[in-house]
């Protein structure tokens, strides 16, 4: 069989297929000014070749999905995918660390408490750290984290990480019976918390730690070292009958997604990023171990304005910043606000 095609620009949108004894004609009729250039005719040669294809083997008919891209299409998907690199074996919070050892005085954090190097901010951390090991805490422990936006809730997740442990993030506006549901479930023995959160109705047998009564600490940092593959935190969705489901990300796919996302980005040490995602959400993960791991500044907001997308804007300004990452609803409440508020 022959097939003869033909594409012309015209009003209507049918499709017409009309079969001759030794030829195959397919004509399509294409509303012209609507589609994206070179739309059109990439969509009628993957249609061409797959009535080709479907006349001279059977087993197209068989497919799940016959339709194949056009090979020009095909080609720059291709190379647009290639993205296979090797990957630095490392943990989550290596990246922190590695920090500490090489540029302990440069910013790390800038948070409502204050402005944080990496050297500071890691007494903060050690501190924690040897708090939990005396609670009684073992590497591979779950503690979960409820505790406003700021240094301590940055510390308490490097704390948790650097001992070997999984953190579990709460968001802090949630009902404490949600909270003490997944403490249950997940089998958590430990918490940090803020002081003011200290004396809630927490379940029982739980190590309660309020972060502002721990005491920083000029010791080395020590780093635990455990498989890439272990989990690295665990965030809990609703799911669909509104019963919290724990997700576990371990330290390799994690530290696969910000280098991936650094690498595209150029993000260096320069940079700052806004650090304006809930604990409990996984864009965080990125916030803090992104701009780490690059040697970035972290800038939190403070945890009493951080829905005013005035202050996003006087808060951008102030410090700098950089690297924006959030849902698209937050980014366009931003810049509903930056067209009355020039930057």
């Amino acid at each position: 069989m022959k097939i003869i095609s033909e594409l012309n620009a015209t009003e209507g949108l049918p499709n017409d297929l009309a079969i001759q004894t030794l030829f195959a004609l397919i004509n399509w009729d294409v509303r012209d000014g609507v589609f994206p250039e070179g739309f059109v005719n990439d969509a009628f040669e993957a249609f061409s070749l797959l009535i080709e294809r479907l006349c001279t083997n059977l087993k197209v008919w068989e497919q799940v999905h016959p339709v194949e891209l056009p090979l020009k299409t095909g080609k720059v998907r291709k190379s647009v995918n290639k993205t296979e690199k090797d990957l630095p074996d490392k943990m989550l919070h290596e990246g922190f660390y590695n920090c500490l050892q090489n540029c302990p005085d440069e910013i790390a954090l800038i948070a409502a408490e204050g402005t944080f190097s990496y050297k500071k901010l890691g007494s903060y951390v050690a501190g924690i750290q040897n708090e939990l090991c005396k609670s009684g805490f073992r590497k591979g422990d779950f503690v979960a984290i409820s505790a406003d936006k700021g240094m301590w809730q940055i510390a308490a997740v490097l704390a948790v990480l650097f001992s070997g442990g999984v953190y579990l993030p709460f968001d802090v506006s949630q009902p404490i019976a949600r909270q003490n549901k997944i403490l249950e479930k997940s089998g958590t023995k430990y918490l940090i918390t803020n002081k003011k959160y200290q004396s809630l109705e927490w379940k029982e047998h739980i190590v309660v730690l309020a972060a502002e009564d721990i005491n920083r600490t000029e010791q080395a940092l020590t780093i635990v070292e455990i498989p890439l593959e272990n989990p690295a935190y665990i965030i809990h969705t609703s799911g669909t009958t509104g019963d919290p489901k724990g997700v576990v990300i371990s330290h390799k796919a994690a530290v696969n997604t910000i280098e991936d996302i650094n690498s595209r980005f150029d993000i260096n040490s320069a940079d700052r990023m806004f650090g304006l995602a809930n604990l409990a959400f996984d864009l965080s993960v990125y916030d803090i171990f992104g701009a780490f791991n690059a040697g970035a500044a972290l800038v939190l907001p403070d945890p009493e304005k951080q829905k005013d997308p005035y202050y996003w804007v006087e808060t951008i300004k102030k410090n700098e910043i950089t690297v924006w990452n959030s849902v698209p609803a937050q980014m366009q409440m931003l810049v509903s606000v930056i067209v009355f508020i020039p930057m």
